[in-house]
């Protein structure tokens, strides 16, 4: 090989994503193993060697130098070096250089002096920093000398400069804007620069082929060397620019090629669904989670309060006209379909929650983790009720919820009078419903054993539905948005509007309580209170409610 005057430029590379969810790059040189070890190879940080015995002169100096041709005040010198070397080698650490920080969009004249005590050689070129509106920026540059012994060129003076930038239009999908290119004459590794949007921080999976056929093969970058950077394990998190670096392997030791592309693919990995909402009723703050906690310890009923998601669909509501306990207030069996999912209460709210938000507990019998009672409609919707408060702590939007709303979540797909599949025999002692709550006649069960007796207890003693709820049989009534009405036979989206509710004096009260007989609490019984009933009512001390909040 001649050695004389070597100088390369890498030109700027584009690349247009034109696939929703993969792209491919622009062509770019590939170099074999054998070209590149005919070549000086470098890394960003390693120092550059010259060898004595290769030159017929001494080098004296070397200087680079930068000039932007749109600006003519700014003129720099980037690096300058003198005589003697010490051991041989000088170094120039590009990372620390003005020239990463040019600005983009403008034209530079770059000139290369060598001098030694021979001859002087000086050589110029202009490169354009291409403005990059990803933020894909100039990658880098780096410059090594070496020195024919006994010629008349004495040195030479390579700056690579490789620019990347995504132009035209974005096009639509996860991945776009993809660049490569080589480093070649330095070394073998390519660096591929792609960007990843979506319409929030996701998470993506990635993966990164090759091809040295217009596509008509593909090649799994992993399988044929080491990729480093973001995307190595197959995933890349958050929009916006990405870089990941590829190491062929020995399969590519022989593949030259001046169309290699570069194609990534990827895909938004679905966030895990938020099945459980948890509030964290000392700051109001709000967390989700795919899956119920390991157990629903204290915490859950006293400073924090969880919700379960219910998914929009439809069901059967109301009691069937030959149910032996049918009550007599309880709609005809109809089909009603909800279209928008909801979260809902796993527990009754309990005193210790409601304290915590309010300030005051008017439970007639009191326990931090028994379910909140001595309160009416009004007192809990009105100004300055639990409600307003919650929502003002969180700012989100909680309240009742309706008659169809509760139902659809009390059954959790049953269609039987009990949650758990079966039918209710008997209101008195019902070896099925004496497993899913407290009624009048286990309400002495000693159920968790507690210090009252013939009253509600602890909520989630007994065996949830099957979406995870509690007590949604028994313990205390919980209220409704609705008003009893036997029009409320909607089929889609029953609303408190259509049967006046908002207006009434009175509101439904639904699952019945430790103080009722078996039949008042079925999937679809109905009972009603008077909206501003008084607490010191003998029913007020069996009513509570259950938090809900609408989603769109």
């Amino acid at each position: 090989m001649k050695r004389s005057i070597i100088l390369t430029l890498f030109a700027a590379l584009f690349a247009i994503s034109s696939f929703c969810d993969e792209a491919l790059s622009n062509p770019f040189s590939f170099r074999t193993k054998a070209e590149m070890e005919q070549t000086v190879l470098l890394k960003s940080t390693d120092p550059i060697y010259y060898s004595g015995d290769l030159a017929s002169g001494e080098p004296e100096s070397v200087s680079i130098e930068v000039q932007d041709l749109d600006n003519p005040t700014y003129q720099e010198v980037l690096f300058y070096l003198t005589a003697p070397f010490e051991d041989g080698v000088f170094l120039w650490d590009y990372y620390a250089s003005e020239y990463r920080n040019l600005p983009a969009g403008h034209t530079y004249l770059i000139t290369e002096t060598i001098k030694t005590d021979a001859e002087t050689k000086t050589f110029s070129h202009t490169i354009k920093i291409v403005p990059e509106p990803l933020a894909l920026l100039l990658f880098g540059m780096l410059g090594f000398l070496f020195i024919r012994k006994r010629a008349k060129a004495l040195a030479a003076v390579l700056i690579a400069v490789t620019v990347f930038a995504a132009a035209g239009a974005r096009a639509e999908g996860c991945v776009q804007s993809v660049t490569a290119g080589q480093f070649f004459p330095f070394e073998r590794m390519v660096i591929i620069n792609y960007v990843l949007d979506s319409d929030e921080n996701d998470e993506f999976t990635v993966d990164f082929f090759c091809t040295t056929d217009e596509g008509a093969t593909f090649y799994k970058l992993s399988e044929y060397g080491v990729l480093s950077g973001e995307g190595e394990d197959g995933t890349a998190q958050g929009n916006g620019a990405h870089t990941i670096y590829w190491t062929p392997g020995e399969a590519f030791d022989n593949i030259y090629s001046d169309s290699m592309r570069i194609k990534v693919a990827g895909e938004v990995v679905p966030p895990p669904p938020k099945t459980f909402m948890t509030i964290d009723l000392s700051d109001g703050s709000v967390s989700y989670s795919p899956e119920p906690p390991a157990s629903w310890t204290d915490e859950y009923k006293t400073t924090k309060l969880a919700l379960k998601r219910i998914e929009a669909g439809t069901f059967l509501m109301g009691s069937p006209e030959d149910f032996d306990m049918r009550g007599d207030t309880d709609l005809a069996q109809h089909e009603v379909t909800l279209t928008k999912p909801y979260y809902i209460g796993v527990f009754e709210v309990t005193q210790a929650q409601y304290e915590l938000i309010t300030g005051t507990n008017p439970s007639q019998t009191q326990g931090a983790t028994r379910p909140l009672e001595g309160v009416n409609f009004n007192t809990i919707t009105g100004a300055n009720g639990f409600f307003q408060l919650l929502n003002a702590k969180t700012g989100l939007t909680f309240g009742l919820p309706t008659e169809a709303q509760w139902e659809m979540a009390c059954r959790a797909g049953t269609e039987t009078s009990l949650n758990n599949g079966t039918d209710l025999q008997t209101s008195d002692w019902d070896p099925n419903l004496a497993k899913l709550g407290r009624y009048t006649s286990d309400s002495n069960d000693n159920k968790p054993t507690q210090d009252y007796n013939y009253c509600h207890t602890i909520v989630g003693s007994y065996l949830p539905n099957a979406w995870g709820l509690y007590d949604m049989h028994g313990n205390v009534y919980e209220l409704c948005l609705d008003w009893i009405d036997n029009s409320h036979l909607h089929d889609t989206d029953p609303t408190v509007d259509e049967v006046g509710t908002l207006t009434g004096i009175y509101a439904t009260i639904r699952g019945g309580s430790w103080g009722t007989i078996g039949k008042a609490c079925c999937s679809g019984s109905r009972s009603t209170q008077v909206k501003n009933l008084a607490a010191s009512n003998r029913m007020s001390g069996r009513t509570g409610f259950r938090v809900f909040m609408q989603l769109d």
